[in-house]
Parts: structure tokens; C-alpha cells; sequence
């Protein structure tokens, strides 16, 4: 049996379109073949010609045939066939570290945006000495220092790493953008062509159309941990591991300076005065980054979590494709 392929080359210029019993348009706006449909031998002529039509030689023809057996003897070499394919498919799984950590500088950006509001307010001008350093103090506690305000900066960060690595393995459609998706295809094709054999041995056989359908895609509850990879935004532990990195509070002010002058006189204890952190801010900024980082590095493991729920999709998917051989 024939069946059209093709391959890489494909500029999408729509020229094998009009073959539309064989060829459809992917979401890429290139050619793909409609799995599992035979080339019909009144179809040949003009299937050939529009095959060596393709400005950029992707369009082949390909001769596949299970069996040159007939009757219920070339239908078990056939079944036989997609049971010995269905216990071979296995789900790739992912080495550890193979998304990475997320990019240091959007994380270090992150992690200063702290300072703006610590720096504006910190450094007001006060009536006296011990007014501002108590102001710098409280503002550093409020906009920097507390669980309150850098717990912001480890949920963008996790928001943002867990829709860049990890959406195919929580997306469930047919879609580039599904880590499954592929798996679907290939499924979908073996069944065509398998279909298509068992009728061309057995055109009056119960067997219908709708037998070679697929669709296996994880429940959404299972998918839900993946999904939810930034649920370790709210989680204690986490944040535990990151306080676990910061210095004490006293480490980071212990540069800050007041400086300023009295209105009423040398007695007086009343005038102008502003706060000056030195380098404290920039330098617990510094470190909340590198909590952050560390994280990824020690702590989060993302990869082990989809790789779980990969293994269970592997076995929902043969599963799913064993009910096929009973039907």
C-alpha cells in the first residue's frame, strides 16, 4: 500500500492542497499527510504528478504493507503487528536540569525592583537624626526585607519559569504547543494504515471508520501538579529555603548613615535630616537573586515532575491503545 509523506522541506506554497483526500494544512501552514489514508489506485496518476510537481522535492511516496497474507490469516499477522507496536512506544522522559534555571539578570531585575520603593521612601527627609535612620529601618523591614515583600519576587519568577518550560505537559489539545500531541499523531497514523489493511484484506468486515480515531490526552487532575508547579509560590518550605539564604536584617543596614543639619541652633534638636543605606539594599537584592537560583539549583526539581506525570501518561496511552485490539 502507498501512502504520502512529507518531509522537512516543506515551504508551505500550497501547491499539493488540491490532493485534499491526502493532504492537509497544519497549524505551521505546511503540508502534512492525513495519516493512515492509502493511496487509491485510481488516485496514482495524479497523485504521482503532483509529487514530482513540489518545487522543493518534499512530497514522497512511500510503499508500506504489513503482510502479504490474505484472509483471517493476514489479519492476525496484522493485529499482531500493532500489538508488538503498541508495547515498544515509550514517552521520552527528561533529563534532570534540562530546562535550567531561569535567566539571571530578569531574576536579579526582579529582585532590585525591590529597592525603588525602599529607596524612595527610606531616604525622606525627616525633623530629626533618629526619625530618619528609624524611617530607613522600617522602610528596608517593609519593602525589601519582609517575607510580605520579596514573596512577590519568588511567584513571578516561578509564574513566569512554569508557563516558558512547563505548559506541554499541562496543555491537552491538538496542538503544537502539547507535549502529547505528537504521540496522538503517531498513534493515529499506525491505526490508519492498520485499518487500512484490514479492509483492503477484508473490505466487508465490521470494522468501522471511526475505529482508527485516537485522542489520549492526561486527565486534567493529573496534569494539575504540573500546572500548578507555581503553587510552590505559597509554599513554606519554599519560602523557608529562601529566608534560609538572607543575612540577618542587622548585616544589610549596617552601612546606613544619617546625615543633615538643625533648624533652631545648636541645642535644637529639631531640622532636616535623610537616611543613606550604602550599599545594604543593592547587596540584600544580591542575595534574594541568588536564593531564588538556588532553588532551582537544589530544591524545586522541576523535571521530576513532569517526568512523573509522563510515566503515567505512558501507561494511560498503551492502555488506550490496547482497547483498540479487543475491539
Amino acid at each position: 500500500m502507498q501512502y504520502i509523506k512529507v518531509n522537512e522541506r516543506c515551504n508551505g506554497c500550497g501547491l499539493c492542497f488540491q490532493l485534499n483526500m491526502y493532504i492537509q494544512e497544519n497549524d505551521d501552514g505546511n503540508a502534512e499527510p492525513i495519516y493512515g489514508v492509502a493511496i487509491k489506485n485510481v488516485d496514482k496518476e495524479r497523485v504521482k504528478k503532483v509529487v514530482s510537481s513540489c518545487p522543493t522535492k518534499a512530497l514522497l511516496i512511500e510503499n508500506k504493507q504489513i503482510t502479504t497474507k490474505k484472509g483471517h490469516e493476514g489479519i492476525r499477522e496484522i493485529i499482531d503487528d500493532l500489538n508488538l507496536w503498541i508495547e515498544k512506544q515509550s514517552v521520552t522522559m527528561l533529563d534532570r536540569g534540562v530546562f535550567g534555571p531561569p535567566d539571571k539578570e530578569e531574576v536579579e531585575s526582579l529582585a532590585r525592583s525591590l529597592s525603588n520603593e525602599c529607596m524612595y521612601r527610606g531616604t525622606r527627609r525627616q525633623t530629626s537624626e533618629s526619625k530618619a535612620r528609624s524611617n530607613a529601618k522600617e522602610c528596608f523591614e517593609r519593602y525589601c526585607y519582609s517575607e510580605n515583600a520579596w514573596r512577590n519576587v519568588v511567584r513571578k519568577v516561578l509564574v513566569d519559569y512554569t508557563v516558558k518550560h512547563m505548559k506541554p505537559y499541562y496543555t491537552r489539545e491538538d496542538s503544537n504547543e502539547s507535549a502529547y500531541y505528537t504521540y496522538n499523531i503517531s498513534a493515529r497514523k499506525k491505526l490508519g494504515e492498520t485499518y487500512e489493511e484490514i479492509k483492503n484484506i477484508l473490505p466487508d468486515n465490521e470494522l468501522t471508520k471511526e475505529w482508527q480515531e485516537f485522542s489520549c490526552y492526561p486527565d486534567k487532575y493529573i496534569v494539575q501538579s504540573v500546572e500548578d508547579f507555581n503553587f510552590w509560590k505559597g509554599d513554606v518550605s519554599v519560602m523557608s529555603e529562601v529566608k534560609g539564604w538572607l543575612s540577618d536584617k542587622s548585616y544589610y543596614l549596617s552601612d546606613l548613615e544619617v546625615d543633615g543639619y538643625s533648624d533652631g541652633g545648636f541645642f535644637s534638636r529639631k531640622g532636616t535630616y535623610w537616611a543613606f543605606y550604602g550599599s545594604g539594599v543593592d547587596e540584600f537584592c544580591t542575595d534574594l537573586a541568588d536564593a531564588i537560583m538556588s532553588l532551582f539549583k537544589y530544591d524545586l526539581e522541576p523535571e521530576e515532575k513532569v517526568n512523573s506525570l509522563l510515566k503515567i501518561y505512558e501507561t494511560q496511552f498503551k492502555n488506550e491503545l490496547r482497547k483498540k485490539l479487543r475491539n
